[in-house]
């Protein structure tokens, strides 16, 4: 048969090597892994890829892809995909949205992510942040506080004094307004984002500063009826009526630090590093410095005794069930030597 049928011998032969070429071919595919992130700034995109180029080096075998995403649009796409079954298979989040993935039960731990970097070396103020049962669940990261960022040249020029009560902020922040001859507002006392999250954010760190809390520890149901809550409401409602500029609801958390560098707004309540950025790019000439801006200790309500601050910290979550989730965590492992992460901060803003 073989001496009868010499090139039907040959056509296996060749289609077995073709089949096992393609299987060599098929064995060495890449694993894509797929990370989110909030580090929208165009150095920090190019910092946290020069961090990817390096690991690939290291592990030919993997991918890592990143998408860089505005706050505002990270919550809706995570719902999403959660919802399509097709999650990142690592991304930044927020303490509330990992606890409640944690919850769920969607989250690897990260219990050899902290070991890698060692639990000492995690900022103490939110070293329990996504800490969950005796784990981690979430390795917080750019840890940062909201800062209250007042144009200080206004401040000062109107003999005005640091206000400790909200009823005298809201006397400052009108007092810093300013009109055209025609009566017209040109300079706004305060400037809110009216985005969902960082009203939730502000929410929360007013509740604070006026001696309340937002759920009740021993039960865990809400306490919005509360007084200390209510006062809260009232709060925005007076800031609504006197300082704020028609539409604030429309503007995101980047449309106020804009409104403060231009001269728009006096005031800037949730103010965060990403804001200086703003100043020393869009402030007029000669104004980007200390003697025009300043920080103030932001007021407490009238049911409360001290202040309250956000401290902002991104905590890192891996979803168990993505398609490379312990290849995420050998990417995190990576991102967090020191040699890596501490210029990958130099370029968060």
């Amino acid at each position: 048969m073989w001496q009868r049928k010499p090139w039907l011998w040959a056509a296996v032969l060749i289609l077995v090597f073709s089949f096992s070429l393609s299987g060599v071919s098929w064995a060495a595919e890449k694993k894509t892994v797929r990370i989110w992130h909030t580090e929208t700034e165009p150095q920090s995109v190019a910092a946290f890829q020069q961090i990817i180029n390096d690991f690939e080096k290291l592990n030919p075998d993997l991918s890592v892809k990143q998408e860089a995403l505005a706050w505002g649009d990270l919550e809706a796409k995570l719902t999403a995909a959660l919802a399509a079954g097709a999650p990142p298979d690592a991304t930044h989040g927020q303490s509330v949205t990992c606890a409640s993935f944690y919850a769920k039960g969607l989250l690897r731990d990260q219990e050899d992510i902290a070991a890698s970097i060692g639990r000492d070396n995690i900022w103490e103020a939110v070293r329990m942040q996504c800490f969950h049962d005796g784990k981690y669940y979430g390795i917080p990261h750019s840890a940062a506080t909201s800062l209250l960022i007042y144009r200080k040249d206004v401040f000062k020029g109107k003999g005005l004094k640091p206000p400790e009560t909200w009823d005298e902020f809201i006397k400052v922040a009108e007092a810093m307004m300013e009109k055209d001859k025609d009566g017209r507002v040109t300079r706004f006392g305060l400037s809110l984002p009216g985005v969902g999250l960082f009203i939730n954010i502000a929410v929360g760190e007013l509740t604070k500063a006026n001696g309340g809390r937002l759920f009740d520890p021993k039960t865990g149901r809400p306490t919005f009826t509360e007084k200390n809550v209510i006062e809260v409401l009232d709060f925005y409602k007076k800031l609504s009526a006197t300082v704020l500029p028609p539409g604030w609801l429309g503007h995101g958390y980047l449309d106020t630090f804009a409104n403060l560098a231009t001269g728009k707004a006096a005031i800037l309540y949730q103010c965060y590093g990403r804001g200086a950025g703003y100043i020393e790019r869009y402030a007029p000439k000669g104004t980007a410095d200390p003697d025009h801006f300043g920080v103030l200790l932001k007021p407490h309500g009238p049911s409360g005794k001290e202040t309250a601050a956000q401290i902002d910290a991104e905590p890192w979550m891996i979803f168990k069930n993505a398609k490379y989730p312990e290849e995420a965590a050998q990417f995190l492992k990576f991102f967090f030597k020191e040699e890596n992460y501490i210029k990958y901060l130099h370029t968060v803003p």
